[in-house]
């Protein structure tokens, strides 16, 4: 299942909403055009005829679409300025908007993995040294493996020789690594044993970090709360939409002063035998 799309990825708001109605039909495959036109307050043949890039949401429409869409402000504004910048009369509020969408767009590019190429680097330190070459300043091989001394180099060198067979990084004749793209997203499916792998490999490797960091190093937070299945779902959704938040705030293609690479987890399981009680 791919992540769902960064509305700042995107320089028109009609392409936005096909890439959001195709995720939201990813996840549940009876979701449809008219479900999407009725969570965003808009009548099908309206939808349709946007996404068909003969009409235009207006304005008004455009800003309760984006309460339903986005939790973050930021990303609510910046939605409504693609739309302006699309369907304002007026030259200098659609100029404006146009200089808005520009200067806060999400700069970078993605690469997407399927997930037979994701099953090849589903362990945690793949995509940790993946991004310690986003952001190191020496990226020749010994600097990275002075960066992970808890991995043999010889393990190195494989996760390197894999990131460079997918073409995610590359290698230039001095011999320093760079990676190619700016963030990476992957398509699954919910029972993937790729991401079962992943997760399971970074929350062993949290374990591991309990012990060896300092406090101030590191932070883990736990709750129990009794919950209605619902509950769960509504719960499920937060996070989801804080992760999301998280990832547009901290986004990787902002790299400039980053100086380490941090895991940000968070997991909701069901600690007894029935959902309910």
């Amino acid at each position: 299942m791919r992540l769902a799309p960064d509305p700042r990825e995107f320089e028109s708001y009609k392409d936005f909403l096909h890439a959001e109605l195709s995720y939201r039909h990813e996840k549940n495959p009876s979701y449809s055009l008219r479900a999407f036109a009725r969570d965003l307050g808009v009548s099908p043949s309206r939808l349709s005829l946007v996404l068909q890039q003969k009409a235009n949401l207006s304005f008004q429409k455009a800003r309760l679409a984006s309460e339903c869409l986005f939790k973050a402000n930021e990303d609510k504004k910046y939605f409504e300025q693609l739309v302006l910048a699309e369907v304002a009369r007026n030259k200098k509020i659609s100029e404006e908007a146009k200089s808005f969408v520009q200067k806060h767009r999400r700069e970078g590019t993605a690469r997407e993995l399927l997930d037979t190429e994701f099953a090849c680097i589903s362990e945690w330190y793949f995509l940790a040294i993946f991004n310690f070459l986003l952001i190191a300043n020496t990226k020749q091989k010994t600097e990275i493996y002075n960066e992970f001394p808890f991995l043999s180099k010889t393990e190195i060198d494989r996760v390197l020789s894999i990131l460079l067979r997918l073409d995610i990084v590359e290698q230039a004749a001095d011999g320093v690594f760079e990676a190619k793209e700016d963030f990476i997203t992957a398509i699954y499916g919910y029972k993937s044993m790729a991401v079962r792998i992943y997760h399971k490999s970074i929350l062993k490797q949290s374990i591991e970090l309990m012990e060896r960091l300092p406090v101030e190093e590191r932070c883990f937070h736990s709750r129990m709360l009794p919950m209605t299945f619902d509950d769960y779902q509504k719960v499920k959704t937060y996070m989801e939409q804080n992760m999301a938040e998280l990832n547009t705030k901290f986004s990787l293609s902002k790299k400039e002063g980053k100086k380490a690479v941090y895991a940000v987890n968070f997991q909701i399981v069901r600690l007894n035998q029935s959902k309910e009680v």
